[in-house]
């Protein structure tokens, strides 16, 4: 049961993650089409890579916890 609540939590964190990261990008113009300067170029670089690597901790941690709960049924 707690890892049902859990994964649950983990759901509603990757949701949250998404609109910061929109938030982020929105603020960088990245979604008026505008030219970037190089200091938001790098911005931007940096943000994608500390999400993509956010995003895959979750889903290794998401893909543990599918295991414990396979291992405890």
């Amino acid at each position: 049961m707690t890892i049902n609540r859990i994964l649950n939590d983990l759901k509603e964190l990757e949701v949250h993650v998404k609109n910061i990261e929109g938030y982020i990008y929105s603020h960088l113009g990245l979604l008026d089409d505008r030219t970037l300067s190089n200091k938001e170029n790098e911005t931007h670089k940096r943000c994608k890579i500390e999400f993509e690597l956010l995003n895959a901790r979750l889903t290794d941690i998401r893909i543990d916890l599918l295991q414990r709960k396979e291992r405890s049924k």
